[in-house]
This record gives C-alpha cells, sequence and structure tokens, in this order.
C-alpha cells in the first residue's frame, strides 16, 4: 500500500455522503453510473474503501508485495481476471514497491489502475513525449507523466492522494489545503481519470468545495484527452485537455510543492495571488463561446486570430479554467 500505513483503512465518512445515491459507488454521479457498471468516461473521486471493494472491480492490491514474486502476482491475476465476466470492470491497486515495472506489467490486463503518483521519485531517463505539462519542469510532474504514460492510453489511471501526507514527503506533518489542489490539478492536468483519497480525518470545507466543483464536471471531464494548444509563457504552469465541447486548463501556483534536493515539499510559506496570462491557439473551425473557472473566481477573456487569450488570478495552490468550445461556422 501507499502512504504511511500497510493496511487497508476501515470505513470513514470522507466521500460516502449523503449526495452518493443509494447502491453507487462514484461521488461524482451527475451521470448516476452505479458501482457495478464499468467505468466508461466517467471521471471517478471515491474513497479508498471503495476504490478496494469488489463493487469498484477490485481484482488485487499490492501485487508487488503481497502476491509472492512479481512473475507470481501476475499469474495469479491472470487467474482470477479468466474467472471473471467478459467485459466486467476490473482493477487493481499498483503501491509504492516497484511501481512502474507493475504498471507495466498489470496496466494491459485490466482497465484501470490506482497508485499513488506522489510517492516515488522519478527514475534519472529521458521522460517519454506527451502533452500533458508540456512545459513544467517538477519532478512530480515527471513522475506523473511517466506513470500515465506507462499505464497506455487503454488502461484509467486512478490518482492516490493522501491526505495526512507521506512521512518522508511532508516531513511528517500533514499537507496544507494548497498544497492538495495543488496535487488534484497536477493529477488531473497528466490525464489521471479519478482521484482516490487516503485520510484519518475528515477533509476541510474547502477540500469539499473543490469536491463538489469537480462533480459537477464528472462526464465531460471523464472524457477530456491533453491537448497541446497552450501556447508558451514564462513562469506558466499549465496542462490542457479537451472534449469537443469542452476545453479545461488546469494551473498550478509556481509557489507550492517545491522540493528540496532530499524531495521533500518545502512547506509554502503563504501563497500569494497570481496574476497570469494564458494564451490557446485553437485548431481550425473552433472558438470559445465562454470562459469559467472550477472554483467561480473571476476571468477575462478575449479573442484573438489565433484563438483566445484568459486573464485569470491565481488564488490557490491550483485551479482549473473551463472553456465552451463552438466548433464549426
Amino acid at each position: 500500500m501507499d502512504g504511511n500505513r500497510s493496511e487497508p483503512t476501515g470505513s470513514h465518512p470522507l466521500i460516502r455522503s449523503s449526495i452518493v445515491p443509494a447502491g453507487c459507488l462514484v461521488l461524482l454521479l451527475a451521470a448516476g453510473l452505479c458501482a457495478s457498471t464499468p467505468p466508461g468516461n466517467v471521471f471517478w473521486l471515491v474513497d479508498e474503501t471503495s476504490a478496494q471493494s469488489a463493487e469498484a472491480g477490485m481484482v488485487m492490491i499490492c501485487p508487488s508485495h503481497k502476491h509472492g514474486a512479481i512473475d507470481q502476482a501476475i499469474e495469479k491475476l491472470d487467474g482470477l481476471l479468466g474467472e471473471r465476466p467478459q467485459g466486467a470492470l476490473s482493477s487493481v491497486w499498483v503501491c509504492r514497491g516497484q511501481q512502474l515495472e507493475t504498471i507495466a506489467l498489470v496496466a494491459p490486463r485490466v482497465s484501470q489502475i490506482v497508485t499513488n503518483p506522489f510517492v516515488n521519485d522519478p527514475p534519472n531517463t529521458a521522460l517519454p513525449p506527451h502533452d500533458a505539462w508540456p512545459q513544467v519542469d517538477h519532478p512530480l510532474i515527471h513522475q506523473l507523466r511517466r506513470i500515465r504514460v506507462t499505464a497506455g492510453e487503454r488502461t484509467r489511471v486512478l490518482a492516490c492522494i493522501n491526505l495526512d501526507g507521506e512521512k518522508h514527503r511532508f516531513d511528517g506533518r500533514r499537507p496544507t489545503v494548497e498544497e492538495l489542489e495543488w496535487m488534484h490539478f497536477a493529477a488531473i492536468g497528466a490525464h489521471y481519470q479519478g482521484i482516490v483519497w487516503r485520510a484519518d480525518h475528515k477533509p476541510g470545507e474547502r477540500l469539499h468545495r473543490l469536491q463538489n466543483a469537480l462533480v459537477r464536471r464528472a462526464a465531460p471531464l471523464g472524457r477530456a484527452r491533453p491537448v497541446n494548444w497552450l501556447r508558451p509563457a514564462r513562469g506558466l504552469q499549465a496542462s490542457a485537455l479537451a472534449t469537443r465541447e469542452t476545453l479545461f486548463i488546469c494551473l498550478l501556483h509556481p509557489k507550492v510543492m517545491t522540493l528540496t534536493h532530499e524531495g521533500k515539499v518545502k512547506l509554502p510559506l503563504g501563497v500569494p495571488a497570481r496574476a497570469q496570462s494564458v494564451e490557446v491557439a485553437l485548431p481550425p473551425g473552433v472558438r470559445v463561446e465562454q470562459v469559467e473557472s472550477l472554483l467561480g473566481d473571476d476571468v477575462s477573456w478575449r479573442s484573438k486570430a489565433s484563438g483566445v487569450v484568459i486573464d485569470y488570478t491565481l488564488k490557490r495552490g491550483g485551479d482549473m479554467l473551463i472553456a465552451k468550445l463552438k466548433r464549426g461556422d
């Protein structure tokens, strides 16, 4: 398991809240997707207990160290998958041990994997090409991208975020809300199709507000794919995903989640508001009709011959701009 403990936790009221319909697993359920339904193209936000349930399709937890050697674990996994109905949702929780190697073996076999992309440092090798976070040079972003590419486009990837923080990464403290916001948008911008919350405490109002805002965007966000539409700009940490109708731009605050040489997260001493412009080069025949922020902050935008420029003040660890697209004349 990832994080600071080795065994699954018990049930807690993190995300199994009153807004979840009876008999349904996924919190992001404006679409009404029930637990027994394959994930399709819906973004997930679930708690750890739900993610590890049979209803979520969980077949195996921690294949790299709970099921013998990795080849023995893969043989056992193949046997378990062979007993499942054809087309049934299948999920594996990949822990920190041999993370990338295990993902490479497991991902082609299952519908989705759950893993903590913030627990390990990336290997010192060349990054694979990817449209997500194209201008961002950050070790944790590199690891997010590497995991996503290793899993392949066919397999969904859900990011486990430990709300209590990994001891080695946060030096024994809990992450600030800005750091948690950063991790959410870093994962979404890297084309992870869901978030799994792990925590021993109840999240605060600000995280619940983020949670509810993502609920409302679950269906289009689940269909979005990375696009290389953003113009480079000094200091801009942004990643874009799009469907035919919607453009999502994830933004990260550069003063949040900075690392020491030992890979520990520096405690942010205040997160100053950061005014920035995001220039989007749209494909031919596509225009923007409306722009808003996920959390309702003020946004202004203006059209250009080649696309659109969005002006926004980032006041958090991360945020998302959402543009309604119109295609054709």
